[in-house]
């Protein structure tokens, strides 16, 4: 129970903390700076889905409903992780057509 306590705060910590810098690092220009905060985010929404995933297996395991509701918010985490890849993907191949 302890664990599962200092689980949870340790992803909401690092959600705040993802969320944080992912603002703070639209006023630099460094793209490995803002390659490291899409890694942060990517790396939030897989602990979220870890976190929700132990909680539903502690708490009595998978019925119908979470396991449709485990697929979607999967899912959702999925389409996040490849949007926020693609967008960095995208403004960096565009930045270096800019500068060639």
């Amino acid at each position: 129970d302890v664990a599962l306590d200092f689980l949870s705060v340790y992803v909401c910590i690092k959600t705040i903390k993802a969320i944080i810098n992912f603002t703070k690092q639209r006023k630099t220009n460094d793209p490995l700076i803002k390659e490291l905060r899409i890694i942060d985010l990517t790396d939030m929404v897989v602990s979220i889905l870890t976190l929700q995933n132990t909680l539903i297996s502690i708490n009595g395991g998978f019925s119908e409903e979470l396991y449709i509701i485990t697929i979607v918010s999967s899912f959702v985490g999925f389409v996040f992780n490849i949007v926020c890849v693609c967008l960095l993907s995208f403004k960096n191949i565009t930045k270096n057509v800019k500068n060639e």
